[in-house]
């Protein structure tokens, strides 16, 4: 079940803005049901993620926690009627944000408990050095 909590960290005074990393396998998910124009949309949104934590940069993106991670949430405007959902981590001691999976939500209700447990599964490997 997603928890909202839009911005958990407040904003901080004169920090750097986060590293945005992309997994190419998100790149991969995104592509089997999104345009060209469409990913680079999306991409164009998690990048803004490199300003994660500060109200003021990110207060129209809709972003809610999910177990350890969090997501990005969009539907409507060059998507059309699509609901993407883009998932990820944020690893602070490394001052940045990994893009994990891009889901396509087609139902109503939470995203499937075992795309969370694969997403939190690349973050794990990701932090450890894994991939």
């Amino acid at each position: 079940m997603a928890r909202k909590l839009r911005h958990p960290e407040g904003p901080i005074q004169g920090r750097t803005k986060l590293k945005v990393v992309f997994f190419e396998k998100a790149r991969g998910e995104a592509r089997r049901f999104l345009t060209e124009g469409q990913c680079l949309h999306v991409e164009d949104l998690a990048r803004r993620l490199e300003d994660f934590g500060d109200p003021t940069a990110t207060q129209d993106l809709r972003i809610d926690k999910v177990g350890n991670l969090w997501e990005l949430k969009e539907k409507g405007g060059l998507l059309g009627r699509i609901n993407v959902r883009v998932f990820f981590g944020h690893v602070p001691s490394r001052g940045e944000i990994v893009v994990l999976g891009v889901f396509k939500k087609e139902r109503e209700g939470a995203t499937p408990r075992d795309y969370i447990i694969k997403m939190e599964n690349r973050l794990n490997h990701y932090v450890s050095g894994l991939t």
